[in-house]
């Protein structure tokens, strides 16, 4: 029971929070806010990875909208062709695409076409419950094989005639059966994500149809046909077919895992694929074995010894595998040990490592201590073997629910390419322009780069530049720091204490004699 508490403790926070995108948007052509003098051909938003588009909504200056259908990907850019009749005014472009680990990137900017007017609405905003709903689904999915396939795989492996409890038998059938259920929905729950759409979206054909074009529709193949052959497995028994059926189930269950994903499309490929395939399919063994060891240590302790003997041939392999596999899949996605505590990701990742040293931990016991005991005949042996296994049961279930809640924030190769870029603005008045850099463009320390220019676009030569960000409607109050001259002509402006994530007003105040200044004004969007 306080188990089933904290797992749901755990999922509340993890899938209750906003959902970030996996691929980041490094710039875009025409720069946010831009005043162009002529109608660019096209547009471009350049991400850290190769994108492809799923939904482009233009909105015009008076609040007219149309749907771009002819958007196309060039490598990690998004080219958005522009109307040929573009009117005068402030422009508004709304964009989902799909990152290459199948998850969806959404967000929008503005530009004008000679002059800024009101920023036309874009409608009701989507509040990310589709990607939710995507990563609970997709926790439904892991339990489901991990109970299913790696269960078939326990019974195939390790028990192999050996006199069992009904029930664990029954709820690996019932983990399969879920499992082959799970598949369609989450392919409806994929396709949900990619057009924004909402739950009662699944009712029409739409989102499965986007789901199966999706690199999602391979992990959910392998997945349904991992559920079939293990019910078939755990039907058959302890024959060669059943032994055969089990080893697939559990193999087509650790490839579904490596078929898509954030962590399936890292570079490099040769190391990843293959290390998330044998991660999975060592946690698939050990965790799918919990159930029925738990089940013959209460009711059968007198095959429990043989029973952790079988089991410990694989499991102990299993660990090291779990082990230096879960190293180095950490390394590529993390690259960088401050990203642990400073990223939603890295808190994630801190939270399973801590579960999964746990399970090491009781697994460690059970294998040196309560194993022996049982060996002895101590009669207590068995029992604190049981309570164990509860733990450990406990633990696995944290595990999952972090490894599925992954889906909701990016990785911080992604955030450390989006670092790199920043985040920016472009200001444009009569009297002068410029862009406003902030990087890393993330809540906390920033440093502010400004490239400032006068009205007649020659590289501003001013006495003093200050440069102020506020979020006066969240109660954040000014923060002012004078910027020194950089390199080039540029002028930076550090630190910057931006805390909160959002859109932040933005406000230059350039000197440039004792008798003129020149005042900019824009919003810049701090992320996450």
């Amino acid at each position: 029971m306080y188990g089933l508490i904290a797992g749901l403790l755990l999922c509340a926070f993890l899938f209750s929070g906003e959902a970030f995108a996996h691929a980041q948007l490094l710039s875009s052509t025409p720069s946010a806010s831009e005043i162009v003098d002529e109608r660019p051909e096209e547009l471009r938003l350049t991400f850290n990875e190769p994108v492809s588009p799923a939904s482009i909504k233009w909105f015009a200056p008076d609040g007219g909208e149309h749907t771009v259908s002819s958007a196309r990907s060039e490598k990690n850019d998004v080219v958005v062709p522009v109307p040929e009749t573009l009117a005068r005014g402030t422009h508004l472009v709304s964009y989902r695409v799909t990152s290459i680990d199948g998850h969806v990137v959404a967000g929008s900017f503005a530009f004008s076409l000679g002059e800024a007017t009101t920023v036309p609405q874009a409608g009701a905003s989507s509040d990310n419950s589709s990607a939710r709903l995507a990563a609970i689904g997709r926790f439904v999915l892991t339990l489901a094989l991990t109970l299913g396939a790696g269960g078939a795989a326990f019974f195939a492996f390790v028990v192999r005639g050996l006199a069992a409890p009904a029930w664990p038998r029954t709820l690996a059938a019932t983990g399969a059966v879920l499992g082959g259920l799970a598949v369609p929905l989450n392919l409806g729950l994929q396709g949900l994500d990619l057009t924004g759409g909402t739950a009662a979206d699944l009712l029409s054909s739409a989102p499965y149809i986007a789901g199966l074009g999706s690199p999602f529709a391979l992990t959910a193949g392998l997945a349904f046909a991992a559920s079939l052959l293990a019910i078939a497995a755990l039907r058959s028994g302890a024959n060669g077919f059943g032994l055969l059926a089990g080893l697939l189930a559990w193999l087509l269950a650790a490839a579904s895992f490596a078929a898509s994903g954030h962590a399936a499309t890292a570079e490099p490929q040769a190391l990843m694929r293959p290390a998330i395939a044998i991660h999975a399919a060592a946690f698939l063994y050990w965790l799918g074995a919990l159930p029925g060891l738990l089940a013959v240590a209460k009711t059968r302790p007198e095959h429990i010894d043989r029973l952790l003997g079988r089991f410990s041939l694989l499991a102990i392999p299993a660990v090291a595998l779990l082990f230096g596999t879960g190293i180095a899949i950490s390394a590529v996605q993390v690259g960088a040990p401050e990203y642990l505590d400073t990223t939603d990701y890295g808190l994630i990742l801190t939270l399973k490592i801590a579960a999964f040293l746990g399970l090491v931990g009781l697994a460690g016991i059970n294998r040196l201590v309560l194993t022996p005991d049982i060996a002895r005949g101590e009669g207590s042996g068995t029992r604190r073997l049981a309570m164990s296994i509860r733990v450990e049961l406990v633990l696995a279930l944290l595990i999952l629910i972090a490894a599925s809640s992954f889906r909701l924030t990016p990785p911080p190769r992604a955030i450390a390419a989006a670092d790199s870029a920043g985040v920016s603005i472009h200001i444009h008045q009569d009297d002068g322009f410029g862009n406003v850099t902030a990087l890393p463009g993330r809540r906390g320390q920033n440093r502010a780069i400004l490239d400032l220019f006068a009205g007649d676009g020659e590289a501003v030569t001013a006495k003093q530049v200050t440069v102020q960000f506020s979020q006066v409607a969240r109660g954040v109050e000014p923060i002012k720091v004078e910027a020194t001259r950089g390199e080039e002509g540029l002028w930076i402006a550090e630190p910057l204490p931006l805390t909160v994530s959002g859109p932040w007003d933005v406000r230059v105040e350039i000197l440039v004699d004792d008798f003129k200044e020149v005042r900019l004004a824009g919003v810049l969007e701090i992320r996450p």
